[in-house]
């Protein structure tokens, strides 16, 4: 899953949309204007993701002295972000162009997976939900999980 942040550059306004996912997600921003293509001349970005004194994603475009003219594109950056279910992550923005700047300051938290039966647990250690009763698979047959009897069940058809 990714997450998409973009900046319109003739309003100075802000959208983020999409969702953060475990074990890491892309992290894209883009740029938006009146008209396509957007002018970006003269514009640099400065992008932070930090979970408490940990910097866990750092950059600045453009980069090794490349030169941005304009856009037509959904998106012109993009980071990965390695985080697991439940971390809060602040993601710091700062857009320049021609002496004006853009700040976009905002927290996300990972969410968890959607939880596959009522019984089952978080697993912190493993970032995933697990069953109250370890699975049988020291053999090459195949179960299925029976949240009625919280058990595992021989797949006759495998």
């Amino acid at each position: 899953m990714a997450i998409l942040t973009t900046l319109n550059l003739s309003e100075g306004s802000w959208v983020s949309v999409g969702s953060a996912t475990s074990p890491g997600f892309i992290y894209r921003i883009g740029f938006t204007g009146d008209t396509l293509p957007v002018d970006i001349e003269n514009l640099t970005v400065s992008f932070t993701a930090t979970m408490g004194d940990r910097v866990l994603s750092q950059s600045s475009h453009p980069k090794n002295g490349g030169i941005l003219k304009s856009t037509d594109q959904e998106w012109s950056f993009f980071e990965t972000i390695n985080a697991r279910c439940d971390d809060v992550i602040k993601i710091s923005l700062v857009v320049s162009q021609n002496g004006t700047e853009y700040v976009y300051d905002h927290d996300l938290i990972v969410p968890r997976p959607e939880k596959p039966f009522a019984s089952w647990e978080w697993d912190a250690e493993i970032d995933y939900w697990q069953a109250p009763t370890a699975y049988p698979g020291n053999d090459t047959s195949f179960y299925n999980w029976d949240e009625e009897t919280t058990s595992w069940i021989l797949d006759s058809n495998a």
